[in-house]
């Protein structure tokens, strides 16, 4: 029997901790004069859904223009 792909079912974007994370980094990073490249490693909590990678960016962005 194959494995199946395990599916995440209604999990949401969890907007506070993105905003966290990225946030703490990017202040870290600006103190250091860094250049940073920012990525989503791990596409699978997407479920194929091109809203939540949006969502993704959107928040992502917001945290730049606030900190940078």
């Amino acid at each position: 029997m194959a494995a199946q792909p395990r599916r995440y079912g209604l999990v949401r974007i969890d907007e506070a901790r993105i905003r966290r994370i990225v946030g703490n980094a990017l202040k870290i990073f600006k103190a250091n004069d860094c250049r940073v490249h920012i990525n989503l490693k791990d596409v699978q909590p997407l479920e194929g859904d091109l809203d939540r990678l949006k969502n993704w960016v959107a928040i992502v962005r917001d945290v730049i223009e606030e900190v940078w």
